[in-house]
């Protein structure tokens, strides 16, 4: 294998995404000071090394899904310093093997909360005019996250500079990188029920209307403080808030409005292909490993499945 010049590393680096780069960063740091405290050559190193490594891993009580992210930010990051074995492994993929039959990754909840609970306490917030930019937010906010799915990046990733007014819906384009962004373009359609109380679009266009002479972004989603552009930590707070609010367990976090949304709608007959395609996810394998259920699938409208007849 020949040698890769420092610049093209830095460009395959750079194939990553920002939370990919930041897990490789902190786990290459980890193998660095367990390399050095041996008087190994971190970047130049055996498999029997690294499956030592990986090893220690498991002693420390780490998760799958920890330790094949050690795994991967090394088989990667070691090719690049040309050491060829990475190329063909003999033992590793056996050793992850085993690893998962040790300790096969699991859900952070074997179980979901109620959607109608929530959708409950979102329907009662009216009439919008008496809501106050912290309610209304939270409402807009709790209602994207059940009717498409997304991830928090997802909805920060919002502008109002790529949202298009159609006859009858409102369309959302991303320009920017999203998790599992590919070549082609992703976008998001709230969803329009005739039922006001529970309408993602009806929602959105009054708070877009509400903030529009007092927001400093153009961002959809901003502060109901500041007016400011927020970060996605922030969304998962208000969804945390939302959930609160509605009586949710508080072992729950932001991310089970995913789960949640993506349980109900396929126990209401919403087809595969919808749900994958409404969470953008690129394969069935991770919906089928944590939330399939033997239900008859015939809905194509995943908002409807998740709302029901609103």
């Amino acid at each position: 294998m020949q040698r890769v010049s420092e610049s093209v590393i830095q460009v395959i680096i750079n194939s990553w995404r920002t939370g990919t780069n930041k897990q490789y960063d902190l786990a290459w740091q980890k193998w660095v000071i367990w390399c050095k405290s041996r008087g190994y050559n971190p970047k130049h190193t055996s498999e029997v090394d690294m499956l030592a490594y990986l090893d220690l891993l498991i002693e420390n009580g780490k998760s799958y899904s920890v330790i094949n992210t050690h795994k991967s930010m090394l088989i990667q990051t070691l090719k690049l310093f040309n050491n060829s074995w990475c190329e063909n492994p003999r033992f590793i993929a056996r050793f992850m093997k085993g690893v998962f039959n040790k300790c096969p990754p699991k859900p952070k909840c074997d179980s979901t909360w109620d959607v109608s609970v929530v959708l409950r306490y979102l329907s009662a917030l009216m009439p919008l005019e008496s809501l106050g930019l912290k309610l209304l937010t939270y409402k807009l906010v709790a209602l994207l996250a059940l009717s498409n799915a997304p991830r928090s990046q997802t909805l920060v990733a919002l502008k109002l500079s790529n949202m298009n007014i159609l006859k009858g819906k409102v369309e959302f384009m991303f320009t920017n990188l999203l998790k599992t962004s590919r070549d082609t373009k992703f976008k998001m359609v709230p969803s329009h029920f005739e039922n006001e109380s529970l309408c993602v679009m009806h929602t959105l266009l009054f708070y877009v209307s509400k903030t529009e002479n007092n927001r400093l972004s153009g961002q959809l989603l901003i502060s109901h403080c500041t007016y400011k552009a927020v970060t996605t930590s922030t969304v998962a707070r208000w969804l945390k808030d939302v959930l609160a609010a509605s009586g949710i367990n508080d072992k729950f976090k932001a991310h089970s409005f995913r789960s949640a949304s993506v349980s109900a709608a396929f126990m209401h007959g919403c087809t595969l292909q919808e749900i994958l395609r409404t969470a953008d996810w690129s394969s069935a394998k991770n919906f089928k490993k944590f939330y399939l259920r033997d239900v008859e699938q015939n809905t194509s409208d995943y908002s409807r499945a998740v709302f029901g007849d609103n």
